[in-house]
């Protein structure tokens, strides 16, 4: 159960609320900073530290769609 919240939940919920919130704030590195901090909070206490792997990865593609925000509104 766990593997698919990792695999399939986690990186869609991270998707949705960047792109919401890239359209919020104005500053693109805002949003992948929120999810680098709420990812490493629910490692700390829902995880281990084996999930750092994904709140690495969740930080990457939040960074990689909130680039692609900023570029879109311009």
């Amino acid at each position: 159960m766990e593997f698919l919240l990792i695999l399939l939940t986690f990186p869609v919920l991270v998707i949705v609320v960047t792109i919401i919130g890239s359209f919020f704030v104005n500053h693109w590195i805002v949003i992948p900073l929120i999810v680098l901090f709420l990812s490493t909070l629910l490692m700390f206490i829902f995880f281990n530290v084996t999930f750092f792997m994904w709140v690495l990865l969740y930080t990457l593609i939040s960074f990689i769609i909130s680039f692609i925000v900023m570029i879109i509104r311009k």
